[in-house]
């Protein structure tokens, strides 16, 4: 018997939920490594799917598959609908785009085990040989901490305020207490949104052992992308808008940015734009210096010297999002208050 077995004497029934849309290979293949990642106790595994259900025709014997009762209510209400086809009251989500390694249910479910108090865990998030821009990704910490929570957690089980739905073990009545997924968070966020709510009422851990190997973006354009739809999400999903208003007036990465341009631009002679270069540089360094545990990961220097430039899309991509969303509530507001 394995290590993480020894330690789960009654090993709990659990349901392990894969929500999809429009990825059945991506369904398939999480699936199959969650088939293969052992457990001695009762199993549920179900593939819940967002579209015309396709994933089925690939998955493997003794995986249920659900097609949602209603397409199109965004990420909050189909996780709703996934923790509906759950039979068992713990509760694991790992994301289409995920795959579990060998041991990763048993080292999910040790924390909660030897924590009853606790309402949830999550787990940690890796990603597979891919290329430098998917390193920077999960150096920075995307998604789900990626390798700056296993950093900080230093091999123990620790307390985060989050988890990720992309890899995170739930108990049925802390999440009823939390009041479930909030649908009117359709782009994303639910997760955090969830976590936050559970942990305001029961402790919520963070476990370095249990991985999935997620796949990352790896790509500027597809980062950049990803950002913008997480801004847009922050945005609308903020309660006070003001404060939200105020938040990014002052930690905007993109109005520090113009602030620097028309500084340089109103310095007389062109001394003023090397402002600019030098400012670049300076922020370079932070983020390396900030980072510099990564040569422990393995992580080489061209990947490294990589980081500033992804971390800066990101801050583009979340900030472009975020105006965006801010812009298209006020207008919003100001259509409701016209039609009073």
């Amino acid at each position: 018997m394995s290590e993480p077995a020894q330690k789960i004497a009654a090993f709990p029934p659990v349901s392990v939920l894969i929500n999809t849309k429009g990825r059945p290979g991506y369904a398939v293949a999480a699936a199959r490594s969650v088939l293969a990642s052992a457990y001695p106790g009762p199993r549920q595994i179900a593939v819940v799917e967002e579209g015309r259900g396709a994933a089925a025709e690939g998955l493997p014997g003794g995986v249920e598959h659900y097609v949602l009762d209603r397409a199109g209510g965004g990420f909050g209400a189909a996780r709703n609908q996934a923790v509906r086809r759950a039979r068992h009251d713990l509760i694991v989500f790992i994301d289409d785009d995920c795959e579990a390694e060998e041991d990763w249910l048993l080292r999910l479910l040790e924390p909660l085990e030897e924590n009853p108090d606790a309402g949830a865990v999550g787990g940690a998030v890796r990603v597979p040989p891919c290329g430098p821009v998917g390193r920077c990704e999960n150096i920075l910490g995307f998604p789900a901490g990626g390798l700056r929570y296993i950093h900080e957690a230093r091999g123990r089980v620790i307390r985060r305020p989050t988890f990720s739905t992309c890899n995170c073990a739930i108990r049925r009545e802390a999440l009823e207490e939390a009041g479930g997924f909030d649908e009117a968070r359709t782009m994303g966020g639910e997760d955090e949104d969830l976590s936050r709510r559970i942990a305001a009422r029961r402790p919520v851990l963070y476990t370095p052992h249990a991985v999935v190997r997620h796949r990352p973006r790896d790509g500027l354009l597809k980062v950049l992308r990803w950002f913008y739809r997480r801004g847009r999400a922050a945005a609308a999903g903020a309660e006070h808008a003001g404060a939200f208003v105020l938040h990014k007036a002052v930690t905007s990465p993109v109005l520090r940015l113009l602030a620097l341009v028309l500084l340089s631009a109103a310095l007389p002679g062109p001394g003023g734009w090397l402002l600019l270069p030098a400012a670049a540089l300076a922020y370079a360094g932070v983020i390396l210096h900030r980072f510099r545990w990564a040569r422990g990961f393995g992580m080489g220097a061209g990947t490294r010297a990589l980081l500033p430039v992804v971390r800066t899309t990101m801050d583009l991509g979340f900030d472009a999002g975020a105006w965006r969303e801010l812009g298209a509530r006020a207008l919003r507001r100001r259509a409701q208050e016209g039609g009073r």
